[in-house]
């Protein structure tokens, strides 16, 4: 077999003519070429909506030496979307769903020396006029539901309406002779059988040997399917963060023919074992969870969306930087986001070797589901195709038919509940599917007795102007399952800056509107997610008037209501079983409800749900009989000693104490409720053996603070700091800061009681000196 993969392509609208990088995104390749701005600076992509009006051309010349196989295809790892395929001047096809791979046979169409291929991408836009309406209703924009693509890249309430456009995947070409490998499936069981399905294009005898972590079995054939089963004795089991290793297995299939070696595929596998786990709660009440591998587990993580609208400009580094930033914050599942992208191979890749569970949704968000067969069939294609994909990585475990979709009647609800379905049994046995998030048993999906919800403290404490109160939400609001928390925070300003122009930083104005964007259809409308935040910030931190106080203050309230629903879930193990926030990543320059920016800076959202995911921990939730302290522990081992809170001034005076002793049994939680008053001194310290966490009281918005640190920093080496804190008196929100490098930051944003001290460890890939790093608190100016 000879592999070709093409990448000297030109790119050409009949005005302009220019190099293109493959994979790629036309608009990236305009703007490296220095013909357009920056689409996503400021309000740039306004302008910029004729690149989607136009054709383009993609052309590529190579040799057809070598390429003398029997059997030669053109293979489309990525088109954004609508194209037609030429060789030579011959039109050989065309594509029409981003979300595919197409093939297409071009045996006996490649000359000796010079050969032509021309990929005509046609305007989307223009494309989508021609496509009969769906009949279906949805959110943000309708004409999505006509394409097979990205559908937040028509405009979301965080994301701008400007998609992607070219080839977004590899194009590669193979000349080989028969037999020749073309597929595998491998499917396997925790008691340690393997099935592996081998899909050989053949017209005579071959042998395979399947090489299983070193051992390797020989095997002869003539047929065009070759099943296989293989056992791993005493096999290791994959299992997801925080429960185990994330054992994988090597695997390799050869192909012989009279004992040469022709052809060559491998990968990993792994076993392991996911259920759901449902229980009768009483009132009507349906527990909703996962098993893996016979133990229950807390589900802890967040929403991912694709990282950029141009989706073939992500690269495999900033999918390391994402998802060892997921791991690194406990971690355990992440959900692919259903009005996205089926993710890149290195994606799933990632999450295999790092325990992390992925819920795959499929490609559908915020609308009817249509009846229309075209639309129908389009989706069985990329379902079969998605789901062969993603069979062998053990982290994909949950396939659910989209997201907030709306069922109603038996013709539109076929495709979520039966075809789909069928398709997961048939191509990916060994995973859970569901036919929505949020679904319910009953079927109205926002039921909270059964199922998964999609609910948060925010939006409430904002309509009823009582956000001080926001922790009695959160208890009321009690779910089995949370698949998206939705919380609100700024970025930074060195971030804000990377997307706004220096006139238009501060006040907020209309370009904050076009970043930040807004939901129409949320509990509040006629406000903007600035207002939301401006308000999040003043009711519970005091005035905000400036754009320091704002990024600081909203940053601050994100993390703080992120911090309550996260104990509040885990205080309540058991009933609730898992918490994954909303959202994790941004497509673009914003700063609404990600975790981690456009540009990698971890907010302090981020840090607060990681010290609230650890394995041990000490939390506060509010709920109808008061203030519970809950001791959870998410360990292997029991805990016994004594639990105290302490009521107590910045000063350290002890104002009140209560003390218990306690025993928690290993994956289990403790709850103590407090007597009145606890919470009526300055801050609130939880103690269990080495473990404490401080809390505050919720409106702060009267308290003062001080930044008074003794600071050291040691060069362990060029890419790590080692900061020594010690507060010499209450220190809130203390930060270490180091602009314009991305760095892992063991933790961030945290308080101190006078006289604590704390190690942090900051490395990068990048080399670092220690004038890199300056540590400050909530009382200094968050200047960048």
């Amino acid at each position: 077999m000879k592999r070709l993969e093409l990448n000297n392509f030109i790119l050409t609208d009949g005005e302009h003519t220019l190099n293109s990088t493959v994979p790629g995104d036309i608009s990236a390749d305009l703007l490296a070429a220095g013909i357009i701005p920056d689409p996503f600076f400021s309000d740039n992509f306004k302008s910029l909506g004729w690149i989607h009006e136009r054709d383009w051309t993609y052309t590529a010349e190579f040799s057809g030496e070598g390429l003398d196989g029997e059997i030669a295809e053109l293979i489309l790892e990525g088109v954004d979307v609508f194209s037609e395929v030429y060789l030579n001047g011959e039109l050989l096809g065309s594509t029409d769903n981003a979300f595919k791979k197409f093939t297409f046979d071009i045996s006996g169409k490649i000359n000796g020396e010079k050969n032509v291929l021309q990929i005509k991408m046609l305007s989307t836009y223009r494309e989508i006029e021609g496509i009969e309406d769906p009949g279906v209703s949805g959110l943000f924009n309708e004409k999505r539901f006509k394409v097979r693509k990205m559908q937040c890249s028509f405009g979301w309430d965080w994301g701008p309406n400007f998609i992607g456009f070219g080839l977004n995947g590899r194009v590669i070409i193979e000349s080989k002779n028969k037999p020749f490998l073309r597929d595998i499936g491998v499917e396997c069981d925790i008691c340690g059988d393997v099935a592996f399905t081998v899909f050989v294009e053949a017209d005579r005898e071959y042998t395979l040997k399947i090489n299983t972590d070193g051992t390797v079995t020989e095997h002869s054939f003539c047929g065009g399917e070759a099943n296989i089963m293989r056992r791993v004795e005493a096999p290791l089991l994959w299992y997801p963060n925080g429960y185990g290793d994330p054992n994988l297995y090597a695997y390799s299939v050869e192909l012989f023919v009279d004992g040469e070696r022709t052809d060559k595929k491998s990968g990993v596998f792994g076993f392991r074992k996911i259920e759901t786990v449902q229980k009768e709660k009483g009132d009507g009440r349906v527990s909703f969870g996962f098993k893996v591998n016979g133990k229950e587990i807390f589900a802890k993580g967040s929403n991912f969306v694709p990282v950029t609208t141009l989706s073939g400009t992500a690269s495999e580094e900033e999918y390391a930087l994402l998802l060892s930033a997921a791991k690194q914050a406990g971690y355990n599942m992440i959900r692919v986001w259903g009005g996205g992208i089926y993710e890149k191979e290195i994606f799933y890749s990632l999450c295999d070797r790092l325990g992390i569970i992925v819920w795959q949704d499929f490609m559908l968000s915020c609308s009817e589901v249509s009846a229309g067969e075209a639309f129908r069939r389009q989706i069985m294609e990329e379902a079969v195709y998605q789901t062969k994909r993603l069979n062998t990585h053990p982290s994909v475990c949950i396939w659910c038919g989209g997201n907030e979709m709306w069922c109603g009647g038996e013709e539109k609800e076929r495709l979520l509940k039966r075809d789909l379905l069928e398709i997961c049994e048939k191509y990916a046995p060994s995973c859970i599917y569901l036919y929505n998030s949020p679904f319910s048993i009953e079927g109205d999906i926002w039921d909270k007795s059964t199922g998964d919800n999609h609910v948060s403290c925010f939006e409430q404490a904002l309509e009823e102007d009582n956000v001080k109160g926001f922790r009695d939400y959160i208890y009321k609001n009690r779910s089995n399952f949370y698949t998206e928390c939705t919380i609100l925070g700024s970025c930074r300003i060195r971030s804000l800056k990377r997307f706004l122009p220096s006139d238009k930083l501060w006040p907020t104005n209309e370009l904050w509107d076009e970043h930040f964007v807004t939901n129409p259809y949320g509990r509040n409308p006629q406000e903007t997610f600035v207002i939301k935040e401006k308000r999040l910030g003043e009711a519970l931190y005091g005035d905000v008037s400036s754009i320091e106080s704002f990024v600081k203050k909203s940053q601050l309230a994100q993390a703080d209501f992120l911090r309550a629903e996260v104990d509040f879930a885990r205080g309540n193990g058991g009933e609730v079983t898992g918490h994954l926030n909303w959202m994790y990543n941004d497509i673009w320059g914003c700063g609404t409800w990600s975790l981690i920016d456009k540009y990698f800076e971890r907010k302090p959202a981020y840090f607060a749900q990681k010290r609230a995911f650890l394995p041990f921990v000490l939390n506060l939730s509010r709920e109808e009989e008061g203030y519970f302290a809950n001791i959870v522990n998410d360990t292997d081992e029991s805990f016994s000693g004594e639990l105290k809170a302490e009521a107590k001034s910045f000063d350290g005076t002890v104002v009140k104490v209560f003390t218990k002793s306690v025993e928690v049994l290993p994956r289990a939680v403790l709850k103590v409720l407090l007597p009145d008053g606890m919470r009526g001194a300055d801050y609130l310290l939880l103690k269990a053996g080495e473990h404490k966490a401080i809390y505050l009281p919720d409106d702060q918005s009267t308290l003062t603070f001080e930044s008074d640190l003794t600071v050291k920093r040691e060069r362990v080496n060029e890419n790590c700091i080692r900061v020594k804190i010690k507060a010499n008196s209450f220190a809130r929100c203390v930060f270490v800061d180091i602009p314009g490098i991305v760095a892992d930051i063991t933790d961030n944003y945290f308080d101190m009681e006078k006289g604590d001290e704390r190690n942090i460890t900051v490395s990068s890939l990048s080399e670092l000196s220690r004038s890199d790093v300056s540590v400050k608190t909530y009382a200094d100016v968050w200047e960048d």
